[in-house]
């Protein structure tokens, strides 16, 4: 098959995800009996050290504070709020913090089991007793949910996902539904009509989904919307005044506002000092994957060194623009990895590490010759062990 693509060592797409960090004593401390003693003890050496980082990882935009008690010892900011543009990062940017929410989510959870009108025990029939749901959801307690063990859809990294189902939860629900209390209730509808990723309440698989569900409880619990909620016993008694829920990724109407960032798309992209760490010290890393018709960075595939089980092996893993998936492009690229490393690396084997739910990756990975050892678990999650032992890629029936 003719190569669609050219695959670049050591120019890796940058992934610019604005950073917001809160600082907490990790600057490092000249200790002593009588006091503590900050090595960070103004603004000034604050916005140096930022200034420093945001250089040596490509970060758009920082912001920090250094806390000791209910004193903030220094505080800085510093970059823009898009890469490249002169639009600067101030102390009254907001920045995203992704995920925070769902903490906040589980202390309201908390507050209304302790007020009698939920229970950790009460299972998705119970709490959502005219919802349609497959059987295998029905006995999920609000306890699985927020342990992320329901086997719900994850939805973790839409590249690895049903690109119908990413359809309907980024494009169609949004369009069709603008409230978000509707939008809630249609992706919990959607989510309970889908086959579970693993058995529920027997494994934990993060769920950026499930959590969704839990505010359409809550709403239907207090009555109140889930942004009241979180506004109302969240923000207000906390005095987080200047906090809200949604309006990310800012857009051309909030130009003064930190935007959301992802890999770069041309091909000029420099890779980060990890990359290179990892390349100078085990002689591989990762691939710029580019599309020849097009010269544009589509994605990244390469390989990993890790340990697994107690054995030091080789990973090889890929990460494509959700708007070329399905295109055979990874299939490809993975196959291209794969001979480099047996041909040219001479490595013995290589492994995947593939999430249970995701079987897009496991097509790909059976797709280049790989085949399933077993499903161990990692870090708290589940995943699939595939592994091929090095051979010729060119021998190999695709």
């Amino acid at each position: 098959m003719k190569s669609k693509m050219l695959l670049k060592m050591n120019k890796r797409g940058m992934f610019l995800l604005t950073v917001f960090i809160i600082i907490h004593l990790s600057f490092g401390v000249s200790c002593s009996k009588k006091k503590w003693q900050p090595v960070i003890q103004n603004d000034e050496s604050l916005i140096k050290l930022l200034t420093e980082v945001s250089k040596q990882y490509y970060q758009p935009a920082m912001a920090a504070a250094l806390v000791h008690g209910d004193s903030i010892i220094a505080q800085a900011t510093v970059g823009k709020t898009v890469y490249g543009e002169e639009q600067v990062a101030h102390e009254k940017s907001r920045f995203h913090i992704g995920s925070t929410t769902k903490s906040m989510t589980a202390i309201i959870v908390a507050m209304l089991v302790k007020q009698g009108k939920l229970k950790y025990a009460m299972t998705l029939a119970q709490a959502l007793p005219d919802m349609p749901m497959r059987d295998e959801y029905r006995r999920v307690t609000i306890a699985d949910l927020l342990n992320n063990k329901a086997g719900i859809l994850a939805f973790q990294l839409i590249a690895h996902e049903d690109p119908m189902i990413v359809k309907k939860l980024m494009e169609e629900i949004p369009t069709a539904y603008p409230d978000p209390t509707e939008q809630r209730r249609e992706v919990t509808k959607l989510a309970l009509s889908l086959e579970p990723i693993a058995e529920p309440g027997t494994k934990v698989i993060y769920s950026n989904v499930g959590w969704p569900i839990v505010g359409y409880i809550l709403e239907q619990v207090t009555g109140k919307s889930y942004e009241d909620l979180l506004q109302e016993w969240i923000f207000e008694p906390l005095g987080m005044k200047t906090a809200r829920i949604g309006g990310w990724p800012a857009s051309e109407s909030e130009p003064d506002q930190p935007r959301g960032h992802y890999f770069g798309r041309d091909t000029t992209s420099v890779p980060t000092p990890q990359d290179l760490e990892h390349q100078n010290l085990y002689g591989y890393g990762l691939f710029s994957v580019i599309l020849k018709s097009e010269e544009i960075l589509i994605g990244d595939c390469g390989l990993e060194h890790m340990e697994v089980d107690g054995e030091k092996v080789a990973e090889l893993g890929y990460d494509l623009r959700s708007d070329y998936w399905n295109q055979g492009f990874a299939t490809e690229a993975a196959s291209a990895v794969r001979d480099y490393a047996f041909n040219e690396l001479k490595l013995p084997c290589l492994i995947s590490l593939i999430q249970v739910f995701n079987g897009a990756s496991r097509r790909v990975s059976e797709k280049i010759g790989m085949r399933c050892e077993a499903e161990i678990i990692r870090n708290g999650v589940s995943y699939w062990k595939y592994s091929i032992n090095g051979v010729i890629g060119s021998d190999l029936e695709m």
